[in-house]
């Protein structure tokens, strides 16, 4: 006889729509390595994403802490810290999830967002060198300074545009269902058994005893692009922004900076030429600059920014703002000459361009350091985009994961975790105080700690010998300043 399928014997136990499609349906979780691997992969990923979390955590303690430090670069620098915690907490996770998953399990939300997220971050990072940048050349070169306002809207403005730029791929994402096919086991007389899908079970043997239904109760998701033309051409434009952007700025800048560096060394070599063997009165007398001058710079400076700043219409704003810097620029070139102390201006010239050097060599390692570790996600990211093919296939979707993207993600993260050695390495600041807040690891005494020191042992002195002359007093506190923290007893 013919099997019937609409027979209630053979029905399957929950095969009602809404558990089989309802909330009641079980999303399958299958891992696309083995779990060895995933947990290797886990583990080499951890390791560098405590040391990322503790540098950048460090880094932002020290920052909210010593106000001294909140100058405009570093809280550009910090900006990026923020950004380089979520990028190990929040975006490198949820990657890596995404890839040693086969299928995709964390909703429509998580969907959209674990690819938002690294486009985000990189645009962030992107944006942010560009603006050190600036603000950098504004500084050394134009003699001009961010004011704290400004920065604040500039990182408002800043991660505005990133999101914006950002959201075609939190909208371009969507999330695709696809129920597994139902199987039936079916079992004969001779103790053989044989698969076949249901729609194959109208010449079934008349020798069957028993079946076996099970329901279509797994779902499969799949969290897909929409395909078309408009979104290959926003990854060309995200890669240009990217890549372009940053490159171009900070090539300006640095070869601004190293310009003028170049000018400045000249105008100190000459300076120092043109008053070899000129005695100390001659230079105070030829040097020194005229007061009345001075004050007709100064006060025609003052006038112009308040002029500037009070003046609400935008026409005269730009020429009067113009004539301000014109002015400024002006003082500054007839009273770079009129020094008083030919050594002590070498000397700050020689630390002003020691600032110079290592504020170039800051931006130069940052934006290079973020161009190499997303450069390989990002060449792995157009190959895939126009072989797509290669991830319809088991084998080739294992290799793409597997030695293509899994590897990539890994290396993006470098500029995150490596950051904070950049900024300890080159900002003596930041090492200072970094060392001062594990105090417990590093015996380094810092300005803060030693200024401590110094007023207590000054009060200690004139407390005990009331007649202690000033000269005594400055030798014990330079005594105790080259000797740190260690407890030094004065005999008077």
């Amino acid at each position: 006889m013919d099997l019937n399928l609409t027979n209630p014997g053979h029905s399957c136990f929950n095969d009602d729509d809404h558990y089989r499609y309802g909330p009641s349906s079980i999303s399958t979780a299958k891992l696309r390595f083995s779990l060895g691997t995933s947990v290797a992969i886990y583990i080499i990923y951890f390791l560098p994403f405590c040391f990322g979390v503790f540098g950048n955590i460090s880094v932002c303690l020290v920052f909210f802490q010593q106000r001294k430090l909140r100058s405009i670069t570093n809280t550009f620098l910090m900006n990026l810290c923020l950004n380089d915690l979520i990028v190990l907490c929040v975006s490198i996770p949820m990657t890596l999830s995404a890839a040693l998953l086969e299928h995709w399990i964390f909703g429509v939300f998580l969907c959209k967002l674990v690819n938002f997220t690294p486009t985000l971050t990189a645009l962030v990072s992107t944006f942010t060198v560009t603006v050190i940048a600036v603000e950098r050349w504004f500084f050394i070169v134009n003699k001009q300074k961010f004011h704290r306002n400004c920065t604040i809207l500039t990182l408002i403005l800043l991660w505005c545009v990133s999101i914006f730029i950002a959201l075609p791929e939190f909208f371009s994402r969507e999330l695709q269902e696809f129920v597994l096919p139902t199987m039936v086991s079916y079992r004969f007389n001779n103790d053989s058994s044989v698969s076949s899908n249901i729609n194959d079970t109208q010449n079934i043997s008349n020798n069957y005893y028993g079946m076996q239904h099970p329901c279509p109760t797994q779902r499969i998701f799949y969290c897909v692009l929409e395909p078309g033309l408009h979104m290959r051409l926003f990854s060309y434009f995200v890669i240009i922004v990217q890549y372009l952007v940053p490159f171009f700025f900070v090539s300006v800048s640095c070869y601004s900076i190293g310009r003028f560096l170049k000018k400045r060394m000249q105008q100190m070599c000459a300076y120092e030429t043109h008053n070899h063997g000129a005695t100390p009165r001659n230079i105070i007398k030829t040097n020194s600059p005229n007061p009345a001058e001075e004050r007709e710079f100064v006060s025609s400076n003052d006038t112009q920014q308040s002029a500037v700043s009070n003046d609400g219409k935008s026409s005269h704003c730009f020429s009067r703002f113009r004539r301000a810097s014109q002015c400024r620029e002006k003082y500054h070139e007839r009273s770079s000459l009129h020094i008083t102390d030919p050594q002590q201006y070498l000397q700050s010239q020689s630390h002003t361009r020691r600032r110079f050097i290592r504020s170039r060599k800051l931006l130069i390692c940052i934006a290079a350091l973020f161009t190499i570790s997303w450069l390989p996600l990002t060449i792995v990211q157009m190959y895939l985009e126009h072989n797509e093919e290669v991830l319809y296939t088991r084998d080739g979707a294992n290799f793409a994961y597997g030695f293509l993207l899994i590897p990539s993600y890994l290396i993006s993260s470098i500029s995150a975790w490596f950051n904070p050695v950049i900024y300890n390495y080159i900002n003596h600041s930041f090492r200072r105080e970094f060392y001062a807040l594990y105090s417990c690891f590093f015996t380094v005494a810092t300005p803060t700690a030693r200024k401590e020191s110094a007023t207590f042992v000054s009060t200690r002195i004139r407390k005990e010998n009331p007649h202690v002359k000033e000269s005594t007093i400055s030798a014990a506190l330079l005594y105790n300043t080259k000797q740190g923290n260690a407890t030094v007893t004065f005999a008077v």
